[in-house]
């Protein structure tokens, strides 16, 4: 029988007047390419998916895009550990194409197809809920309240522990400490079969004031105050913001914030002062009453804003340390009272500190001698009182 590389061997043979040499090539570049072909007719998934990473990382999405859509129809319930179902990494190439409905629908339609064939997509859901969140369709509520409690239902302190410790950092400074201490024991566990969080889903269904529904609007908001810290207030740890986001998430918008700004000229001294501060803030809740304030502090040493319990920590030491009586000279009671006028500038409440400060001052030679008897007078431990609730 005549193969049908014999045959076209002869064809071409005929054609280039009988040079075995060339006929020989030319059969050696078509067996190449005709390989070639099969190869890609029988790409594996696993190939398909790392050709869609490939491009993806290279920015080439559609490519990207050509790569999942054939994997999607063949292998529909792909899932790579490492990066997610072939449904996730499809919705995000739509994302970054700029094409945010496609990726929602894409992700809807494989959250359910992967719950249909019993598979879970942390990847998927945890993207969801992040990208409806930052979208504020409500039509993606009740399906952001459905996501996220799946997520606490499937994830495990094995497979999911990246996971399970972002959410974990995001809400425990709102928790009870005895689900805290729950918490973490069963994250220490390395159980597989445990689903410590589900200690949080059951937390947030009782902060839930329509539990009828299917949207729980206490975590909505949560979830809504997450995205806007982590844009405002940001920060390189787990959960993505500073302190300044830790307070926002748990009390909302400030009612009033306050400064005294990082740079100052006192020109009411005899000789000229340049004062610097550090970064800092004072914000204040109508709600929680008049003396409540939260001082925030950026020290400048890689924390970002850190929670103080007190608002002239804004002030270098080389100011507060100063105790100089001569002409020229900073005292400490001097920088404070420049330092809670432009406080008073953003919130009058500051003035009475400004008040108390300088009635001080009058006392201050006498304040440092009793220092030294060991004896605090009363108005200075008064003053000490107002630094500390600031």
């Amino acid at each position: 029988m005549v193969t049908r590389l014999e045959i076209t061997q002869t064809a071409l043979r005929s054609c280039i007047g009988g040079n075995w040499y060339w006929v020989r090539l030319i059969c050696l570049i078509l067996t190449v390419l005709v390989l070639i072909r099969r190869g890609n007719a029988q790409e594996t998934p696993e190939e398909l998916f790392q050709q869609a990473l490939d491009f993806y990382a290279q920015k080439l999405y559609d490519e990207a895009e050509d790569r999942l859509q054939k994997l999607k129809v063949e292998v529909p319930e792909f899932y790579d550990k490492e990066h997610g179902s072939v449904w996730y990494l499809l919705g995000r190439v739509m994302f970054d194409k700029h094409a945010p409905e496609q990726a929602f629908q894409i992700w809807r339609l494989g959250w359910q197809w992967l719950k249909a064939a019993r598979r879970f997509d942390p990847f998927l859901l945890n993207d969801f809920v992040h990208q409806a969140v930052i979208a504020e369709e409500p039509k993606y509520y009740k399906d952001i309240t459905l996501a996220y409690y799946e997520l606490l239902e499937k994830l495990n302190p094995v497979q999911h522990g990246t996971f399970l410790w972002r959410i974990y950092d995001e809400c425990e400074f709102i928790l009870p400490e005895n689900l805290k201490q729950k918490f973490e024991s069963a994250m220490q566990s390395q159980n597989q079969n445990l689903r410590p969080a589900t200690l949080l889903k059951q937390f947030w269904r009782k902060q839930d004031l329509t539990p009828a529904t299917l949207l729980n609007e206490r975590l909505l908001e949560h979830l809504q105050r997450i995205e806007y810290a982590r844009r405002h207030f940001p920060y390189s740890n787990r959960r993505g913001f500073d302190e300044r986001g830790k307070i926002y998430v748990q009390f909302g918008q400030p009612t009033a914030k306050a400064s005294a700004g990082t740079v100052g000229l006192d020109s009411s001294r005899e000789n000229p002062v340049l004062y610097v501060f550090h970064p800092h803030e004072v914000w204040s809740y109508r709600f929680l009453g008049r003396h409540i304030f939260f001082p925030f502090v950026n020290f400048e040493d890689g924390r970002g804003f850190v929670l103080v319990d007190r608002i002239d920590k804004a002030i270098p030491l080389h100011f507060t340390e100063s105790t100089r009586s001569q002409k020229g000279a900073t005292s400490r009671i001097d920088v404070r009272i420049y330092f809670y006028n432009q406080l008073a500038r953003s919130n009058p409440i500051f003035y009475r500190w400004v008040k108390e400060l300088d009635e001080v001052r009058g006392d201050q030679l006498l304040a440092n001698t009793t220092f030294m008897g060991g004896r605090t007078p009363a108005r200075i431990r008064d003053v000490r009182a107002i630094y500390s609730t600031a």
